[in-house]
């Protein structure tokens, strides 16, 4: 019920169904009226609005006190917005990981508190949903961990890329390590299905290149793969990608980077994967999964209004 009012509130923006079910003396409701409101902020700007909303939910077996009056909740929400774009519709979609505290108070049930992961804000720590499984799902393979024994090709191929960051923005792809903050590596992992070539080197801090663990040996991989600023800079400084100036002159298989407070580090990366009626970039990315986001992230709770945006323009041929 809790998460068929959400829905509900997307599409009609009345938030009086989920006040209600708000346990005495809780103060989970200002937190997640923010995430409404971030989201009305980014429809605002696009002068648009949400015509359905669906959610399909996975919840881990509820964890009761002893004497069953109280429940804690594990729950990840794959929400699909619809919303017109020009003449036609166009869908996004999210997911969501929500930790919650229900209460029984004379018989019903109430939301005590809740938390939901975003960018910026992870669940408390330790209390993340278990959902493994999903995350090592037994989806279709490929053989990208075998090109790291092949001559790499110097053709960017963005249909590749962009197959990989359709088929992998929800789950982890099982030949790779999945992080917590795990944007940079899910772009990293687009670039290489997109045949860009690993530049190998002993140290961590040089060059772009994931190696696999064999037997008791883990995988490592360098910076560049898995944190935004080094892979920003390993892209523009050595492999040959160019900055824009306008995010409309990318192209599918391209990226954007994110510097939420305006200090000029890098926070966040996501691969482009379409482009709206207007021109704009929509993307996908990991840490939040994220499927045809708009590329500014004005429904992210860690969008600030000094946030800046970096364009990159992978090249075709790879020097």
């Amino acid at each position: 019920m809790y998460f068929e009012e959400r829905n509900r509130l997307w599409v009609h923006g009345d938030p009086a169904p989920l006040q209600r079910m708000a346990a005495a003396g809780a103060r989970w409701w200002e937190r997640t009226w923010q995430t409404f409101a971030c989201k009305q902020r980014a429809l605002k700007a696009r002068q648009q609005r949400i015509v359905r909303a669906h959610t399909v939910l996975r919840v881990d077996p509820p964890v009761l006190d002893a004497g069953g009056v109280q429940a804690r909740i594990c729950a990840e929400e794959t929400v699909l917005w619809v919303y017109p774009d020009g003449p036609d519709f166009a869908v996004e979609s999210r997911v969501i990981r929500h930790l919650q505290q229900w209460v029984q108070q004379r018989g019903r049930w109430h939301l005590a508190d809740a938390w939901e992961a975003d960018e910026q804000t992870p669940l408390p720590v330790g209390q993340e949903p278990v959902l493994s499984e999903h995350h090592l799902s037994s989806g279709p393979t490929d053989t990208l961990t075998e090109r790291s024994r092949s001559v790499p090709r110097l053709q960017y191929d963005r249909i590749r890329a962009l197959r990989y960051a359709d088929l992998w923005w929800n789950r982890a792809h099982p030949g790779f390590v999945f992080l917590a903050d795990d944007c940079t590596n899910f772009a990293s992992q687009c670039l290489w299905a997109g045949q860009m070539p690993m530049s190998l080197h002993p140290s961590r801090a040089v060059g772009w290149w994931y190696r696999w663990g064999q037997g008791r040996q883990p995988p490592d991989w360098s910076y560049s793969w898995t944190t935004a600023h080094a892979l920003f800079m390993y892209l523009t400084l050595r492999a040959g990608a160019e900055e824009k100036a306008d995010a409309r002159e990318l192209r599918i298989g391209d990226l954007v980077f994110y510097d939420w407070d305006g200090t000029g580090r890098l926070h966040h990366t996501t691969v482009v994967t379409d482009f709206d009626y207007a021109g704009d970039p929509l993307v996908n990315a990991h840490t939040v999964a994220s499927y045809r986001r708009h590329y500014r992230y004005l429904d992210s709770r860690a969008w600030t209004p000094q946030t800046r945006y970096r364009f990159v323009h992978v090249p075709d041929r790879i020097p």
